[in-house]
């Protein structure tokens, strides 16, 4: 039997939701409950639910285990939202070790550079003049002529969680192109997606998976037909070789991701770990 849930217009929830999280914010100003470098819960809209402070912590684990992230590193997070993996990262990274955040959401960009920057200032926050429906960035610049304000060679470990699934590819290949380009020797990147192989088309085409990407759009599927950024799944083919255009040494194997309905998975979406040479 369905939940009711299923037959509620979108917008409908997105109010509902809406009205939730207004309550929570005015109630925890009312009440003056709000912890230090704690977001506004409207943000959820953007950066989704689910326990801010335990997502950010398994993040920066998932980082330390797989790129060899310390105190002294340089650190790159591109699409750094409200701060939820430098929150976790703060009280590890210290002086010479830096990081810097690259969001396309103007408001992220400032509540994190008053909220965490005023207490770590080797955390830097940047805003990128870049449009993207999913986000309701419409009037910036196309994601693939975007690129990094840093120079080459500046940092030990670039990472990005929850982005590539919200842009096409050739917005992913662009990106990746930038993202050697700021990589040190030897450096390392940490990237999720949604990636379509075999098992995962197969799992797709069966209704196992927990995205229902419906919508074929030649070179990637998405869940939504108006707004595709909304949920973007790209060929793990096509993303391998992405890389070797970029320069960059895939660490194998893939981490494939508990998306897909796998038993055996490292974390929610795909990740690819890799190496610059």
């Amino acid at each position: 039997m369905k939940s009711a849930l299923q037959y509620i217009p979108p917008p409908l929830k997105r109010f509902a939701r809406i009205l939730f999280y207004s309550f929570i914010d005015t109630y925890q100003s009312l009440t003056r409950t709000k912890k230090p470098m704690s977001p506004p819960a409207m943000t959820a809209l953007l950066v989704g639910g689910g326990d801010f402070t335990a997502i950010g912590g398994g993040i920066k684990h998932d980082l330390v285990v797989t790129t060899g992230l310390n105190e002294s590193s340089a650190i790159l997070e591109i699409g750094c939202g409200y701060g939820r993996v430098a929150i976790a990262l703060a009280d590890l990274v210290s002086p010479p070790g830096r990081y810097d955040g690259v969001e396309i959401v103007e408001k992220a960009v400032e509540w994190c550079t008053k909220e965490i920057t005023s207490r770590y200032p080797n955390f830097v926050f940047h805003h990128a003049d870049v449009s993207n429906p999913y986000a309701g960035r419409d009037n910036g610049q196309p994601a693939a002529r975007y690129r990094l304000p840093f120079e080459n060679s500046t940092y030990d470990v670039v990472f990005l969680t929850s982005v590539f699934s919200h842009m096409r590819p050739d917005d992913i290949r662009s990106y990746l192109n930038e993202i050697s380009r700021v990589m040190k020797r030897s450096g390392t990147c940490f990237i999720t997606y949604y990636l379509i192989n075999e098992f995962t088309a197969a799992q797709i085409s069966s209704k196992q998976a927990s995205q229902n990407f419906c919508y074929d759009f030649g070179d990637f599927l998405s869940t939504h037909k108006r707004t595709p950024e909304q949920t973007i799944a790209v060929s793990e083919e096509l993303v391998r070789g992405f890389y070797i255009d970029a320069g960059l040494v895939i660490e194998e194997p893939i981490l494939h991701g508990s998306w897909s309905n796998r038993e055996r998975h490292f974390s929610y979406q795909d990740v690819i770990v890799a190496k610059k040479p």
